[in-house]
């Protein structure tokens, strides 16, 4: 199931930052998730949440900021290769980051 919509690799969503954040993760454990709210044209607004775990780390390195538009797309799934979780499939996703409004 994914959260944001995507239903095959490329798919993506994009927009204006007008606030980032973090929310609760889950009520069982106190670490935070970042979101960026995004204005998509018109009165369209969308909040995207970092998870699972490849969307977090992806949002958290492109820091974007108000006014900059974000394009987060689905690449599709992956497998850990290597370590505790080798062999566990994980959905992977690429964050671009154009600093100002344009």
């Amino acid at each position: 199931n994914n959260k944001l919509g995507f239903l095959k690799e490329g798919d993506n969503v994009s927009g204006i930052v007008l606030r980032t954040g973090n929310v609760q993760s889950n009520p069982f454990n106190r670490g935070l998730t970042p979101f960026v709210d995004l204005w998509t044209g018109g009165w369209d607004r969308i909040r995207v949440v970092g998870m699972p775990s490849m969307l977090m780390r992806a949002l958290n390195d492109a820091a974007a900021l108000v006014g900059d538009r974000l394009v987060v797309t689905y690449v599709g799934m992956g497998v850990v290769d290597k370590g505790l979780h080798a062999g566990k499939a994980y959905r992977n996703y690429a964050v671009e980051v154009i600093r100002g409004h344009h």
